[in-house]
């Protein structure tokens, strides 16, 4: 807090400085620079500026305005004496800016802009091998809306609870580890996960005063991102009550960017404050660390701080340092600002500004993206100007920021969520509407993910849309559904290829039914032939399954993965007829 004292004072000097009138109005410069200490010192406080000289500009704008204050106040008293001397402190501001200008601006540093970014570029040839297939069933289908309303009805039960607290905002992370956890229903339970994509959500203050008769707030909830059932509201860990104090929502010096501002890192550039766990279900902050590269621009991220959420112990870690379990070094809007500056001027600033070749840009919006255990920031990349053409996307990892631009041409995320809307016939009836698509290897064929929701934020359907070809999608009520739909579509266009023309190895076997059950439209099938995994399938992709029993000879073909439930991709009984 002293840096942001020191600030103030400074300020209140300069204003005094440039309203002083010699022999007059020394009261005048005097009460002014009072005035402004007040305002200042009152402004920083809330809004916790970073306080450094060189890279950062919320120093130099407040000198600037304190500057212009003096000189307003001076000019209004009819004093000839000294007017050279009141313009010092705004001539050295202005001063400033055209060194920020010089050292920062695209029109200087073009080429430097475009290199913070250097993705590894691979033909489409290659995306079946580098993007690897996930069972549909590890989509990402719960999004950020949709987990906060379902751990908000949970709290809604907890009348000691719904009165006081909300849920912040969330994050996905990628939740790996076994903890004892007691519920806030009083359940207590041991919970396992793997590589599992979650949304965590802190328990926060519902206003001032709940803050300041509480302190703390009694957990988080756990939402998985792929199964809206899989629910927990967590307020013991390993034996230990959790009380979350240094919240956003928290206030004074609870506040968490304020707690850490004040406590040795008021001249840091801080930015994306995440919250995740660690593998024993202990919550903290993730704060990133950034810095100017290029004069006051170019901004890298350097570390970040890990923050316990309940002590306010602070980590301070450089990028290759950071544990193995935070997914989110790398902010959002960094990743999203390098990736147009690599596009505009790889070939020079006026090329970007006016000639207009090879200019690339992203397309609206970023979303979260993981593959064999690992976090990308995913965006697709189009020509300049471009409606709704993609040239391809670009996976960054969230921790180290290795690109790779996938040259991967077909329609954009936009265009994927107007061809569902528009030509599916249940969509359109239905009136639903698209949510955020991402890119899957389905089978082999790029393939949009998204899914649809109503007149609230439930989801009502999922669909898959093709990236080279929008004729071929798919919509249903369930993902496994819209899959066998989507696959059927695929294999009636004979769509199973990659780039050089070659077939996608799949191989048809015979097996033999261990046992079948039906639940949600969905029928699942264990083979005696493979131990450990189930295969699931749907009788409107494969109507002879509705038919099946037990000890029945099956031609079946899938994709073999990891995944414990395994889509079928053809199923046909030996020797039947109707």
């Amino acid at each position: 807090m002293s840096l942001y004292v020191l600030l103030a004072i400074a300020l209140g000097v300069v204003a005094g400085w440039s309203a002083y009138v010699r022999e007059q109005a020394c009261a005048s410069s005097l009460i002014t620079g009072v005035i402004v200490f007040f305002i200042f010192g009152g402004v920083n406080y809330l809004f916790l500026p970073t306080l450094n000289l060189w890279g950062y500009d919320a120093i130099w704008i407040e000198f600037t305005i304190a500057s212009i204050i003096g000189v307003f106040v001076s000019s209004s008293i009819d004093d000839e004496k000294g007017t050279f001397w009141r313009f010092i402190p705004l001539i050295i501001c202005l001063c400033m800016l055209c060194v920020r200008i010089g050292s920062s601006a695209k029109m200087f540093h073009a080429e430097e802009y475009s290199k913070l970014l250097k993705p590894q570029k691979v033909e489409d040839s290659l995306f079946v091998n580098m993007v690897h297939p996930i069972p549909v069933e590890k989509m990402i289908s719960v999004k950020r809306e949709y987990a906060k309303d379902l751990a908000s009805k949970r709290i809604e039960n907890i009348p000691s609870l719904g009165s006081r607290c909300k849920f912040g905002g969330g994050d996905m992370i990628n939740l790996n580890g076994s903890f004892a956890v007691k519920t806030a229903e009083g359940n207590e339970l041991t919970l396992n996960f793997e590589n599992e994509k979650v949304w965590v959500l802190p328990l926060e203050h519902s206003g001032l005063l709940k803050w300041r008769k509480n302190g703390v707030t009694d957990g988080y909830a756990i939402v998985s991102a792929h199964d809206p059932n899989r629910i927990f509201f967590i307020t013991e860990v390993n034996g230990e009550a959790l009380k979350l104090r240094y919240l956003e929502s928290a206030c004074f010096g609870d506040n968490i960017e304020r707690y850490v501002r004040t406590h040795g890192y008021a001249s840091y550039g801080l930015t994306d404050f995440s919250m995740e766990l660690d593998d024993s279900g202990k919550p903290y902050w993730v704060i990133t660390m950034y810095e100017p590269t290029i004069g006051f621009g170019g901004e890298e991220a350097k570390g970040v701080l890990i923050v316990d959420m309940q002590t306010g112990l602070i980590e301070e870690c450089k990028i290759d340092e950071t544990p193995s379990w935070v997914d989110l070094i790398q902010p959002k809007d960094l990743v999203y600002t390098q990736i147009n500056d690599w596009g505009k001027f790889k070939l020079g600033f006026w090329n970007g500004l006016f000639e207009g070749t090879d200019v690339n840009e992203a397309t609206p919006g970023m979303s979260l993206v993981y593959s064999e255990g690992k976090s990308y920031w995913y965006s697709g990349i189009q020509s300049s100007g471009a409606d709704k053409s993609s040239s391809g996307f670009m996976l960054i990892d969230t921790r180290t920021k290795e690109a790779t631009h996938y040259s991967v041409a077909g329609i954009n995320e936009q265009a994927a969520r107007d061809v569902i809307e528009a030509q599916s016939e249940w969509v359109r009836m239905s009136k639903f509407s698209a949510n955020e698509a991402v890119l899957y290897n389905v089978h082999g064929v790029p393939t949009y993910y998204m899914t649809l929701t109503g007149d609230g934020i439930k989801n009502a359907g999922y669909a898959f849309v093709s990236l080279k070809n929008e004729l071929y999608f798919a919509a249903e009520s369930t993902p496994q559904k819209a899959l066998q739909s989507y696959l059927k579509v695929l294999q009636n266009g004979n769509q199973f290829m990659i780039n050089d023309g070659d077939k996608i190895a799949e191989e048809v076997v015979e097996f033999t039914v261990k046992d079948i059950v039906f639940e949600n439209d969905t029928y699942y099938v264990l083979f005696n032939e493979v131990k450990g995994k189930e295969f699931i399938g749907t009788s409107d992709a494969f109507p002879e399954m509705k038919w099946t029993k037990i000890g029945q000879k099956v031609n079946v073909s899938y994709t073999n993965t990891e995944a414990l439930v395994i889509s079928l991709n053809s199923y046909d009984i030996v020797d039947f007829e109707i």
